[in-house]
């Protein structure tokens, strides 16, 4: 049988396939491609094994996975194995709890499927990893029409498929619980000091486990040198029984601030002494104080590193209870731009391009998480006036009139209005409001200048006017890129800020 020659794209495939574990919680994905000279489906790219190679190297065209595709030509689930008795011995011996193929279709023809296995937590997949994969398998068809010839690889996006393919890995990057790990890892390296009075120990390490992937966070009394950093890591499946293995586990090592520079060569780990910090539906924690002497930990150690425990036990549940709410916020505000799609498409993409863009200045400008996320929620919310006003101002294909715009300057108003009803933040509030104020004052509705602007509507004033320069959105017709910054960096110190304006050209330079 042929093989199929896909080197130089794998690292394509494989990076489109890691959005299928980024938005379905997938475990495992893999890619297999149709081999035009004996029609057999083979595997081209994997992700979610770690060190061994998938098992099922071949599907041939008699296989009942095979079978099944070409009798649906769309995508299927597989939760419930009755339902499915042709596929019980395939999925037995490849210890599948559940699967999902999607279809990628060329010319009429399946030339691939990307299969996933087993979605984390024991959940199933079910229509909304339907509609994120058949995403995915778009993306993938691109990367397929430059393998088998019959387009171009590309290797930039213009605005508006940037908007297509990335809108959903920020929305999830965006709504993650694992952008909270800065915010545990800060507070673990604040308070373990703390422990220092009560209990003798060399390194104390806080494991995270989110969906099956482990980070551990290693606070060490003196910087430890390169064989003793090694020898830790390796004890970790010790201190951590449940802990996986090889790339779904990372480690980060912090020394004491006020401990020397010189590497200490520790020796053997002698004790150790583990116990659960929290555990909750996909998340947990533990905690684990290491000794590299032989000296048991004493009755009173154990009750400090306990206290310990439940102090961090509540600063945990206080961070899953606000990332749930914060959740639920984020999808309060995306049905919310959902309502405008009887009003048109451009609506919902110029609001979540420009909460992208204004996201990535922001983390540029700022290490504040809360103010991170209040300027991409108001870069969500900053137009919403406008669909209460009229929708169809927003999708005039035309110049607009004296007294389209009269009416358009009234929309933060109206915003500020709608948004205090349902309780938004009064900061993000400030920013939607004065987001078209200009730094020499000649904006509207204060005529506000320089900082008097708040950071965040400064923010979305750079944001948005390069989405609507180089997007599909309203009237204008859109531009390069570089033309678009050309006339951004045009406007420092009139419309917009010197330096937003050059951070998202120095953003866009590297991306």
């Amino acid at each position: 049988m042929s093989e199929l020659k896909t080197e130089g794209y794998v690292k394509d495939f494989k990076r489109v396939l890691l959005s299928c574990m980024e938005l379905n919680s997938t475990t495992k994905a893999l890619l297999y491609v149709q081999d035009l000279q004996t029609g057999d489906y083979r595997l081209a790219a994997y992700y979610g094994y770690l060190k061994e190679t998938p098992e099922m190297g071949v599907y041939e065209l008699d296989h009942p996975i095979i079978r099944l595709l070409m009798r649906k030509r769309s995508p299927f689930i597989v939760n419930d194995i009755s339902n499915f008795s042709e596929l019980k011995t395939h999925f037995k011996v490849y210890n599948l709890k559940n699967a999902q193929v999607t279809p990628i279709y060329m010319m009429d023809r399946i030339i691939a499927f990307i299969e996933e296995r087993n979605r984390a937590g024991g959940k199933e997949y079910d229509e909304a990893t339907v509609r994120n994969s058949e995403g995915v398998a778009s993306d993938m068809k691109i990367h397929l029409e430059a393998f088998f010839g019959k387009g171009k690889k590309k290797t930039g996006h213009g605005p508006e498929e940037e908007m297509g393919r990335s809108y959903q890995y920020f929305l999830v990057k965006f709504a993650s619980f694992r952008r909270y790990l800065p915010v545990i890892s800060s507070f673990f390296q604040d308070t373990v000091v703390f422990l220092k009075p009560s209990v003798k120990f060399d390194a104390i390490v806080l494991n995270v486990t989110i969906n099956e992937k482990s980070i551990n966070f290693v606070y060490s009394i003196n910087p430890l040198a390169k064989k003793s950093k090694k020898q830790l890591s390796n004890s970790l499946a010790d201190f951590f029984p449940f802990l996986g293995s090889g790339d779904n586990i990372s480690s980060h090592f912090f020394v004491e601030k006020m401990s020397t520079m010189e590497e200490v060569d520790a020796g053997q780990i002698e004790t150790y002494y583990t116990m659960n910090v929290l555990e909750k539906d996909t998340f947990s924690a533990y905690l684990c104080a290491v000794r590299f002497s032989p000296d048991y930990f004493e009755g009173e150690e154990v009750a400090a590193l306990s206290r310990f425990s439940r102090m961090f036990s509540n600063f945990l549940s206080q961070t899953i209870r606000e990332y749930r709410c914060f959740d639920t916020y984020i999808g309060l505000i995306l049905n919310l731009l959902e309502l405008s799609k009887s009003s048109g498409y451009n609506f919902r993409i110029h609001a979540l391009n420009t909460a992208k863009y204004a996201r990535a200045i922001a983390e540029v400008l700022s290490d504040e998480l809360d103010l991170v996320d209040a300027i991409t929620v108001a870069a969500l919310l900053h137009d919403i006036g406008i669909l209460l006003i009229d929708p169809e101002l927003f999708e005039k294909d035309s110049v607009i009139n004296i007294t389209d715009f009269e009416r358009v300057k009234t929309h933060t108003q109206v915003c500020m209005s709608f948004l205090e009803k349902i309780r938004v933040p009064k900061d993000i509030r400030k920013m939607i409001k004065f987001h078209h104020e200009r730094v020499d004052g000649t904006g509207y509705p204060e005529g506000l200048e320089g900082e008097e602007i708040p950071l965040g509507s400064r923010i979305i004033a750079v944001a948005e006017a390069f989405e609507v320069m180089t997007g599909r959105t309203g009237y204008r017709k859109s531009i390069s890129v570089e033309d678009a910054i050309k006339e951004i960096m045009a406007q420092q110190d009139k419309q917009f800020d010197r330096k937003i304006a050059d951070t998202l050209r120095k953003i866009l330079s590297k991306k």
